[in-house]
């Protein structure tokens, strides 16, 4: 289903309890990180649930999966409800959480992401993400992502549902705003196409106008982020009151006695 995504499927070996990493290569940019992301990351299915406990890996391609040192690791072991249990034929997909702006995803793919595995009763094998919410596992039999909105809505959806973010720096505001062109081009072409149900179609024509709304609050505060203070303005007196300065100067300048300041004077004119 997702086999455009993925490359050449490999085995994994978990015969004991285990962690392993999966990482970026260094090559890799923010802007193709950004369409990896709206599609799960890697498919792990049993191979074998027995003493050698075996999963059939995908992974996109830029992604890289290592065995990662049992005394490296730190955290704990998440409550029962985030381990899931596996048996032959059955696996999981690990998706983005939709809510989490694009910059924060590829930050955390960037430091990698921690995958645990230990052998369960009954030929079964556990399973559980060891991150902080921006991630998660997915049963292949619940995953019901392909049967909801079309993609483009859910895009859309997803862009317009986070919450805004003040003082980001201009970098990260180039990745949303680029996302946001994304989701916008695709919609117009949704809408330029023949094949739409009147439903959806109503959907993304109340969706546009929003996701207008939000590209012309980002591009305000990207070009805020770029603006250049004025020359005549030193860099130190950026975000300084002059005129109240030039007030206080002015009543230490009557309160100081007459010869004070004329040598104050008399040294600002020496130099």
């Amino acid at each position: 289903m997702f086999s455009q995504f993925y490359r050449l499927p490999e085995i994994l070996d978990v015969s004991q309890s285990s962690r392993v990493i999966i990482s970026l290569s260094k090559d890799v940019s923010d802007y193709v990180l950004m369409q990896a992301i709206r599609a799960p990351l890697l498919e792990l299915v049993v191979v074998n649930a027995g003493v050698k406990g075996e999963w059939l890996l995908r992974l996109q391609a830029g992604f890289n999966c290592s065995p990662y040192a049992e005394t490296c690791v730190t955290g704990n072991r998440p409550d029962q409800a985030s381990v899931l249990e596996r048996t032959v034929g059955q696996g999981v997909r690990l998706y983005t959480c939709s809510s989490r702006a694009p910059a924060r995803l590829i930050e955390r793919l960037r430091r990698g992401l921690l995958i645990s595995f230990a052998p369960a009763n009954d030929n079964k094998l556990t399973i559980w993400l060891e991150t902080d919410g921006d991630f998660e596992l997915v049963k292949l039999e619940t995953d019901l992502r392909l049967s909801q909105d079309p993609e483009v809505l859910q895009t859309a959806k997803s862009v317009l549902a986070r919450e805004p973010e003040y003082g980001v720096h201009s970098a990260s505001l180039a990745i949303l705003i680029t996302e946001l062109e994304q989701a916008r081009r695709e919609l117009h072409e949704y809408l330029s196409g023949s094949d739409k149900h009147p439903g959806l179609t109503a959907e993304a024509l109340r969706l546009e106008p929003m996701l207008a709304q939000r590209r012309q609050w980002l591009l305000r505060q990207y070009a805020s982020s770029q603006e250049r203070h004025p020359l005549g303005v030193s860099a130190n007196d950026v975000g300084c009151d002059t005129e109240k300065l030039k007030r206080l100067l002015t009543c230490y300048e009557l309160l100081s006695p007459p010869d004070v300041n004329a040598m104050v004077h008399a040294i600002a004119a020496e130099e």
